[in-house]
């Protein structure tokens, strides 16, 4: 395949490559040197002057010497810096966290209800919103539960009482009421509720 002649994009010297190194993206430049060549541009915040590479002005970078003229705010904590939103947003699941002073977040609805009860919350216990609107957060609407029963209240079971029937643990032991499917009931004549009582009436002959 005979080479073909591009024009450089650096300094506008005509040379030639083979067809396949175009259709990969090359045949712009005719050496490295041209293809690293930037310009000198003078920073509008400090007036250093500094070095511009080709790549990052394409991409629109460059246009000042470092980070921190660019944005002068950066690192700072607080009202200090130009993304401050007065310590409250919203997140992307919808609950609203507010700034503690200590430069971190907190849920706006736990310290609410720590607030009205006097006390952080233990480990366990969450906040129920009862008309599910994640970020209404007024105290009458707020209810302090336990994990358990909050997932139960977001997450209720979808059971068809149909398919489902009540037994006894065949664990002399234990004896409690559990629900099982009435058609692994039909399948076995052993009930057990949990893999503990099993394995406990089976060491102790207690189970058939």
């Amino acid at each position: 395949m005979p080479k073909v002649q591009c024009s450089c994009q650096g300094c506008g010297a005509v040379f030639e490559v083979f067809p396949s190194v175009i259709r990969k993206g090359g045949g712009k430049f005719c050496s490295r040197s041209c293809q690293k060549t930037g310009e000198w541009r003078d920073c509008p915040a400090c007036g250093e002057r500094f070095y511009a590479q080709r790549s990052r002005i394409a991409r629109g970078e460059s246009s000042y010497c470092s980070r921190e003229c660019s944005n002068p705010a950066r690192g700072r904590a607080g009202n200090q810096n130009g993304n401050w939103k007065g310590g409250r947003f919203q997140r992307s699941d919808g609950y609203i966290a507010v700034a503690t002073g200590d430069g971190q977040y907190r849920l706006e609805h736990d310290l609410i209800m720590e607030a009205h009860i006097g006390r952080r919350l233990k480990r366990g216990e969450q906040v129920h919103h009862k008309n599910r609107v994640k970020d209404d957060n007024r105290l009458e609407n707020l209810e302090l539960t336990d994990w358990s029963t909050h997932i139960k209240e977001h997450h209720p079971q979808r059971r068809n009482p149909s398919k489902w029937s009540l037994v006894n643990c065949m664990n002399p032991e234990c004896g409690v009421m559990f629900q099982k499917r009435a058609s692994e009931i039909r399948k076995t004549k052993t009930h057990y509720c949990c893999r503990g009582c099993f394995f406990q009436g089976k060491r102790k002959g207690l189970c058939p």
